[in-house]
């Protein structure tokens, strides 16, 4: 691999971050289905952890924000028992003084 090809490489790889830095920086509000997916982030710390990875590029963006695991993460929040989790973890938080 010579010299630009390295160069080209490492720019793809650098592109989603480069689309998700400019979504941000342009302080609208983020498109339905992901407001839909923070909402279900609420309470799943494994899947915060993990979006928060993307951030720091120990989780790559397009596998956080593939389709099939958007719809696992709002499919897991729907789930009863999590809503139970999220619930009884919204009634016993303690206010801030």
């Amino acid at each position: 691999m010579d010299l630009l090809e390295r160069a080209l490489a490492a720019s793809q790889g650098a592109l989603p971050m480069y689309h998700l830095t400019c979504q941000l920086a342009s302080l609208t509000p983020p498109p339905p289905e992901i407001q839909q997916l923070f909402a279900a982030l609420r309470g799943n710390q494994a899947e915060i952890d993990r979006f928060h990875g993307i951030m720091v590029g120990t989780v790559p963006i397009q596998e956080f924000y593939a389709p099939e695991n958007v719809q696992r993460i709002i499919d897991t929040a729907r789930q009863p028992e999590t809503l139970f989790k999220v619930r009884h973890a919204e009634t016993t938080l303690a206010p801030v003084a």
